[in-house]
């Protein structure tokens, strides 16, 4: 159980309690679990926007270089033009690289606390 979890020993215990105050106590943990379901809602679509948000940078990124690569390539700069090409790609790879270690890690971590 986690420190952000009521307990059922808990719950019985404000049961024990004068049924005024023991109702209020629940409605305030009822509204507690609401808020922090509500903050965590809100806390997973920022994490989506952000991530999506630098996603079309680098491929705004991406598609700048591959471009300027294949305008060198065309203008007789094979070398230059390769290198900007080549720097696409590779940013490419190494981004779903470190991406994919960096979501790993995080899932571990979200495994590790909930068990």
């Amino acid at each position: 159980m986690s420190k952000n979890e009521v307990s059922i020993e808990l719950v019985e215990k404000i049961k024990e309690l004068p049924e005024d105050i023991a109702s209020k106590m629940l409605d305030i943990l009822e509204r507690e679990q609401k808020h922090r379901h509500e903050v965590e809602v809100n806390v997973r679509a920022a994490e989506l926007r952000d991530m999506r948000r630098g996603q079309l940078f680098a491929f705004i990124i991406v598609m700048f270089f591959g471009v300027v690569g294949a305008f060198l390539i065309y203008d007789d700069h094979d070398l230059a033009g390769g290198l900007f090409g080549s720097s696409a790609i590779l940013g490419i790879v190494t981004t779903f690289i470190t991406g994919r270690k960096k979501r790993r890690s995080s899932v571990m971590a979200s495994q590790k606390t909930t068990a």
